[in-house]
């Protein structure tokens, strides 16, 4: 059972991390034309390249 913790532990602390770095990023954005739009976009980019399984090696 304390695996479970861990884990639920470790998925919590990680999340709030992620706030932390995008409050940084959006809280730099207000000056920035377009800043926010960047963000939402990398951040998006970000997860989609986490959530895509690996390609098998090309052979030459």
């Amino acid at each position: 059972m304390s695996t479970v913790w861990q884990a639920i532990g470790a998925f919590a602390v990680t999340n709030i991390d992620d706030l932390v770095v995008l409050a940084v990023f959006f809280g730099q954005a207000p000056g920035n034309r377009g800043a926010a739009w960047r963000v939402v976009a990398g951040c998006a980019s970000w997860v989609e390249c986490l959530a895509r399984p690996p390609q098998p090696a090309r052979r030459r």
